[in-house]
């Protein structure tokens, strides 16, 4: 379907778009600055752009409402109005690796912009786990003991998490989006729908 997009009369916002099939939102201020959005559901949408105040409603929905985020170009906005998937277009630094030094944990990698967390674990294990607020994202990333604190959120914690192969590991940091897992292959990866 690709992004549908609303010229706003607001103070804060000039232009905000929705795609319900990445559950993205993009914002363009009236500073000029335009930020993507991920994992947003529709009803925030449809709040935001049907409110009395767009740039209350943003502030108190999306801005505070823990989605991750990211700056992208003016040449990025431009193609999200030309294309009707914009995860492809959109520059591909989604995700943030940093080093763990721990037993069992090699590197997190934190995508703000969908929820997800990627962890390499020492066997040689990957994993992609999705559905996080951005609060525990972001506590996760200042921690300094990373490691307890992942391995009792993936013991304990909210979201999903599936192993994956090498190759569905570099093309989810090429082109990050909410997974699906259809089916499990024999030696327990997920097999998974883009």
């Amino acid at each position: 379907m690709g992004f549908r997009f609303q010229t706003l009369d607001s103070s804060s916002l000039s232009e905000i778009g929705y795609d319900p099939d990445t559950k993205l939102l993009a914002a363009r201020f009236t500073s000029g600055t335009c930020y993507v959005y991920g994992h947003v559901p529709e009803d925030i949408f449809l709040k935001v752009v049907g409110a009395g105040s767009v740039g209350r409603s943003f502030d108190a929905l999306v801005k505070k409402g823990g989605f991750g985020c990211r700056p992208i170009s003016d040449a990025e906005w431009v193609s999200l109005h030309n294309t009707p998937s914009p995860v492809p277009t959109v520059s591909p630094t989604f995700v943030d690796f940093i080093a763990v030094d721990g037993d069992t944990i090699v590197s997190l990698g934190f995508d703000r912009l969908c929820g997800a967390l990627l962890v390499r674990f020492r066997s040689g294990e990957r994993i992609i786990h999705q559905g996080l607020p951005g609060p525990l994202l972001s506590r996760l990333e200042k921690d300094p003991h990373q490691e307890v604190v992942y391995l009792q959120m993936l013991r304990d914690g909210p979201g999903t998490h599936w192993p994956v192969s090498e190759e569905q590991w570099d093309a989810y940091c090429r082109t990050p989006q909410h997974l699906t897992p259809m089916a499990f292959d024999g030696d327990s990866r997920a097999v998974f729908s883009w």
